[in-house]
Formats: C-alpha cells, sequence, structure tokens
C-alpha cells in the first residue's frame, strides 16, 4: 500500500517514547535542535512550563508530530509561541519519492491529522507552521 493511503493515528507520546521522538527529528530533513525533547527540557527549566508531544504514527513509526509547551490562561487550555524557540510547528516525514504533488500532499496530510487532534484537546493554538527546507517543486 503507498504511504500516502496508510492511515495515521495520532497521540501524545510518553516519555519512554522520547527517544523516538529525537530520532524521528534527526532523521527529518527539516528537524532542528528546537524540536528535541532537550530543547524542551531547556525551555521548561526557564519557563517551569512541562512540554508534551504529539505524534502522528504509521503502525509503529513516527510519521509527524510536534513538541509544544501547553498553558492554561483566562481558564483556556493553550498552545502559544515559546521565547527564544526559533523554529517551532509540526514536523512531516519525507517520502521516498521525487514526485512533488505526493510530498506536499503527504506533508498536508500530517499537518492537518495533527491539527485537528490539537483542536480537540486545546481552546486557543497560536503556531507558525516551518517552512519546507528542500525545494518540492521540479523547476
Amino acid at each position: 500500500m503507498p504511504e500516502l493511503q496508510q492511515k495515521l493515528s495520532v497521540r501524545e507520546l510518553v516519555p519512554e517514547e522520547y527517544p523516538l521522538w529525537d530520532t524521528f527529528v534527526y532523521d527529518t530533513s527539516a528537524g532542528t535542535l528546537f524540536h528535541t525533547t532537550q530543547w524542551g527540557k531547556i525551555i521548561t527549566n526557564l519557563t517551569r512550563r512541562p512540554f508534551k508531544i504529539i505524534a502522528a504514527f504509521n503502525e509503529n513509526k513516527i510519521d509527524g508530530g510536534m513538541l509544544f509547551w501547553p498553558k492554561k490562561s483566562f481558564g483556556l487550555k493553550a498552545i502559544t509561541y515559546m521565547p527564544a524557540t526559533t523554529y517551532q510547528g509540526i514536523l512531516t516525514s519525507q517520502l521516498k519519492t521525487d514526485r512533488s504533488s505526493s510530498l506536499i500532499a503527504n506533508q498536508q496530510r500530517i499537518v492537518k491529522i495533527v491539527l485537528e487532534e490539537l483542536k480537540n484537546e486545546y481552546d486557543f493554538i497560536q503556531l507558525s507552521l516551518i517552512h519546507i527546507s528542500e525545494p518540492t517543486r521540479p523547476y
């Protein structure tokens, strides 16, 4: 079955799964230090806001997700920008294809399912989606 047709499941990671997340970040072309649990711990120590990771799984493999610091604000559950964190947003896996339409569709599919899960849980979300680090157009 092509990767785009496989059903994804989305859930929050438990701390024992954080090494899986860090491996995914290091293996993803758009991943940076700002997406790692190491950075999550640094910001948590500075702000006293614990981080969470939401991940989209294709069977046992992480295909995308996001590290974030939730908070309560005016009685609302919120996700907001963190200071000193240049890159935030949803990371996505790269398909093994040269077809730009498939690459874009894969990214949009993962972003959509992660955002849907976050919208179910949080009242206010302020994110900037990361850039695509490699060109996907053939020209």
